[in-house]
């Protein structure tokens, strides 16, 4: 299975793991789909309580769910995010743009779908 169309998911990777078994690829994309948004309103609250565990904790969360489905960019600001460093301000630009980037990979993702 060739994925290099897609500009924000890379699942070369998981293809490779599941040896091209698109029903296991479903499950991964349908888990990614099914948990990010609530992770990601997890941070949003996190960070609007000001409680820095819990947004280093959802950080780390979506940091392992976009590293599963190869979304980079998404990643690397999960990381940024985890690193506990930024002001709140930051957090919420940091965050703004994960929701637009997390959209465009949703969008990949049900391609992606909708090609199994």
């Amino acid at each position: 299975m060739n994925f290099d169309r897609y500009q924000y998911v890379d699942l070369d990777a998981i293809s490779e793991i599941a040896d091209g078994d698109a029903e296991f690829i479903k499950e991964i994309i349908g888990n990614y789909v099914t948990t990010v948004s609530d992770s990601i309103q997890g941070l949003i609250d996190a960070v609007n309580n000001t409680n820095s565990e819990k947004v280093v904790f959802f950080a780390h969360k979506l940091k392992g769910s976009f590293s599963f489905v190869g979304a980079s960019e998404l990643r690397a600001l999960a990381i940024e995010i985890e690193s506990n460093s930024l002001t709140v301000m930051e957090l919420k630009t940091q965050i703004n743009e994960m929701i637009l980037l997390a959209d465009k990979v949703d969008v990949e993702l049900k391609s992606i779908l909708d090609s199994l």
